[in-house]
């Protein structure tokens, strides 16, 4: 059962992942973890992009919930 949950939790991260490259102007700058469901999105995001990047992640099939620990940035740097 744990080995299945960890191929699920690879599958959504992948997932996830090529989501925020559609989304982001800087994808490389996200950090994305996947535990039971659950996404830690965590580096630094544009606040122009912020909100519409949660949103689409949290409404991806799969997805459990969305843990937010990214910073947003008034410009990139």
């Amino acid at each position: 059962q744990t080995q299945g949950r960890e191929v699920s939790d690879a599958r959504l991260r992948e997932r996830v992942r090529l989501r925020i490259d559609d989304l982001v102007s800087h994808p490389a700058a996200i950090h994305v973890q996947v535990d039971n469901r659950v996404v830690r999105l965590s580096g630094r995001v544009l606040a122009t992009e912020m909100h519409g990047l949660l949103t689409q992640v949290r409404d991806m099939p799969g997805v459990r919930r969305v843990i937010n620990a990214m910073a947003a940035l008034d410009s990139p740097q």
